[in-house]
C-alpha cells in the first residue's frame, strides 16, 4: 500500500504533461467525433469516434499523436497571451 503513495507522490508533478493530450483529444472529440456523430447513433461524439477508431488503430495513433501536438501548440499559445497580457499589466501598474 505504502508503494502506491510513494509512485503517485514522484508522478504528481508530471501531470502537467498530460494536459496536452488531455486538450488534443478534446479537440478530436468535439470536430472530428461531431462530424461522425451526425451519421451515426452514437449517444455523443466521443462514442462515434470510438467507435470508427477501433476498426482501424492504425489511424487512431495518427489522430491521437496528431491531436496532442494540436493540443500543445494551443496551449503554448494560450501561455503566450496570457504572459503578454500580463506584462502589459505589469508595465501598465508599473508606471
Amino acid at each position: 500500500m505504502a508503494t502506491v503513495f510513494v509512485a503517485d507522490y514522484l508522478i504528481f508533478p508530471f501531470r502537467i504533461l498530460l494536459l496536452p493530450y488531455a486538450t488534443g483529444i478534446d479537440l478530436a472529440i468535439w470536430t472530428v467525433g461531431s462530424l461522425m456523430w451526425l451519421g451515426s447513433d452514437s449517444s455523443w461524439p466521443g462514442a462515434a469516434l470510438s467507435l470508427f477508431l477501433t476498426k482501424y488503430p492504425n489511424l487512431a495513433w495518427v489522430v491521437m499523436v496528431t491531436f496532442t501536438f494540436i493540443g500543445a501548440i494551443i496551449l503554448v499559445g494560450i501561455l503566450f497571451l496570457l504572459f503578454g497580457l500580463f506584462n502589459k499589466v505589469w508595465i501598465k501598474c508599473r508606471y
